[in-house]
């Protein structure tokens, strides 16, 4: 954890603005628990781009510790219409649906969705998301 810290920190001093340093900083404030610097830092970077549906994911994940699963959801709802083969996004929206619902109709739906979609969207299979979720720029 120091060394993503160091690392966040050493990005922001050089470029304030720097849309990976605020995705790397509010991750880092979410392993810790710091779920409002958390959210900030991911408006931040949304507020730059909004179609980045890893941070709406990222946003998923801060909302219920923040007490706002209904959030949550929201978010989740979003990354799948930008990116509707997020695996990870796809994947916590149809638990979500499940635990809400106790019946699961609306996660069959959404899977269903999932596997007809666009094949070039990103997919990730790690809690953290995978590392390629870094803000490039062509």
């Amino acid at each position: 954890m120091d060394e993503a810290v160091k690392a966040r920190d050493v990005v922001l001093k050089k470029s304030p603005s720097d849309l990976d340093g605020h995705l790397l900083r509010g991750r880092v404030h979410l392993a810790k628990r710091e779920t409002t610097d958390a959210l900030q830092e991911f408006q931040k970077v949304l507020k730059a781009e909004p179609r980045l549906a890893p941070v709406r994911h990222q946003l998923a994940l801060a909302h219920p510790q923040a007490g706002s699963p209904q959030q949550a959801k929201t978010e989740l709802k979003e990354a799948v219409t930008i990116a509707p083969r997020f695996a990870d996004a796809v994947l916590l929206l149809a638990e979500i649906n499940i635990q809400v619902t106790r019946r699961g109709r609306y996660a069959g739906a959404v899977i269903r969705g999932w596997a007809s979609a666009d094949s070039r969207a990103p997919r990730s299979r790690s809690p953290m998301g995978p590392p390629d979720w870094a803000i490039t720029r062509a």
